[in-house]
């Protein structure tokens, strides 16, 4: 469906993807970023093929494929600028937090960066003080300023700091009902 607006007209489909299967990451400062594939089993596949979609100006990047293919993957998404500029124009990274056995405790953390400055995936691994288990549900990560937080197992959260490059554990006071549902979107 087209809504028309002040920007012009807005397209909320992704029809325009020659793709079996889309889902929305999540957003940024207007902008979408989208998981597609042609398999319908696609998280078997390894979560590779991102999409940053300006539904404004109804353009589109396929990014390249990260390093590693991961089963399990929590992705944030960072936009440094306005959906009424053209993609090539806008500034943006994707974030991805690779976990071999997501429900496992674990230090490590591997992360991919993408960048639309460098057109290019970065990685590092980090260590953690304290052992965590990722959620790797599909929510879209809570991001302030540098810091990406994502859901954990056990009534915790996930802070990856991305300037500082640190993970740290913050643990939540235990509720009734899983905390992560309710308090990473608010």
């Amino acid at each position: 469906m087209l809504k028309e607006g002040e920007w012009g007209n807005l397209d909320e489909t992704l029809s325009f993807l020659d793709k079996q299967t889309v889902d929305i990451v999540g957003p940024s400062n207007g902008l979408l970023l989208c998981f597609a594939s042609n398999h319908v089993d696609f998280r078997q596949k390894g979560n590779m093929d991102y999409i940053v979609r300006n539904p404004v100006t109804r353009e589109f990047r396929s990014l390249p494929r990260p390093h590693k293919a991961y089963r399990h993957v929590a992705v944030a998404f960072i936009c440094k600028g306005s959906n009424a500029t053209p993609l090539d124009g806008i500034e943006y990274e994707v974030i991805r937090a690779g976990i071999l056995q997501p429900w496992k405790l674990t230090r490590t953390l591997e992360i991919d960066t993408f960048s639309s400055v460098t057109n290019r995936w970065t990685a590092a691994s980090l260590e953690s003080s304290s052992p965590f288990a990722l959620l790797v549900a599909n929510r879209p990560a809570v991001v302030v300023g540098e810091v990406i937080y994502w859901g954990g197992m056990s009534s915790t959260v996930l802070a990856y700091d991305c300037a500082m490059e640190t993970v740290q554990l913050i643990e939540l006071p235990r509720m009734a009902l899983e905390p992560c549902d309710y308090l990473l979107g608010q």
